[in-house]
């Protein structure tokens, strides 16, 4: 019986195997920490979405907020009860347009606004011309002004 013996080729074997293990282990550390990037970046774009829509959410709530004190101040709420005396209808028209423009003003995600009668006729209508608050003046108003 001979002893065993190292050869060229059996020690070739298993410097490959080595070879095949480290890059096996290679390969299957860089897929972990692909997949532990790709977890964080869809971690990180969802927190920047929520982040985002609880901004957008709580701006669209001062907007609604601000429209229904502005809808409910006297100056607009009497527009369509304008009383027979012309000068007391003028101050109160011009009073709310007034209040429209301003709210335009420190509202620049709203556009235009139109406030019509109980009946649907419009009454006054302001809106934004090269970005700057403007009323919209027609002898006819339908409402579409701008």
């Amino acid at each position: 019986m001979k002893p065993p013996r190292a050869t060229p080729g059996w020690l070739t074997g298993i410097a490959l195997a080595a070879v095949a293990a480290v890059n096996l282990a290679g390969f299957w550390g860089i897929r972990v920490a692909r997949q532990g990037a790709l977890d964080e970046a869809r971690r990180a774009f969802a927190l920047d979405v929520a982040a985002k829509a609880t901004a957008l959410e709580g701006r669209l709530s001062e907007v609604r907020s601000d429209l229904a004190f502005l809808g409910a101040a006297p100056t607009i709420a009497r527009l369509d009860e304008a009383g027979k005396d012309p000068e007391a209808a003028s101050l109160l028209r011009q009073a709310a347009e007034s209040a429209l423009l301003l709210f335009l003003r420190s509202h620049a995600e709203v556009v235009r606004i139109g406030v019509r009668s109980s009946d649907g006729r419009p009454l006054v209508h302001v809106g934004r011309r090269g970005g700057v608050p403007v009323l919209w003046v027609s002898a006819s108003p339908t409402g579409q002004e701008g």
